[in-house]
């Protein structure tokens, strides 16, 4: 009932239904371009999970530059400390 009330004041109102299908593709697409980065970001944290690449004593690199390497001394969820810095 609500719908249809709306529906009938948008007629009389002579605004065209197309207008909101138009903005509600738009706004889809916009909602799926910026949810596929976070999805993206969300498997490979499940696959880093899974395998677990990473262990106590590991070196590990990052910045490939040179005196990068460090031995990881622990490994949490959303922090880690290596011997030369702590979270």
């Amino acid at each position: 009932m609500g719908i249809g009330l709306v529906v009938l004041a948008l007629i009389t109102a002579h605004i065209p239904l197309t207008a909101f299908a138009f903005m509600g593709g738009a706004l889809a697409l916009g909602l799926g371009f910026g949810a596929q980065n976070i999805l993206n970001n969300f498997i490979s944290g499940m696959i880093l999970l899974v395998e677990k690449p990473i262990k106590l004593g590991d070196i590990v690199k990052w910045r490939a530059s040179a005196g990068a390497s460090r031995t990881s001394a622990a490994v949490a969820a959303r922090c880690s400390a290596s011997t030369a810095s702590t979270c």
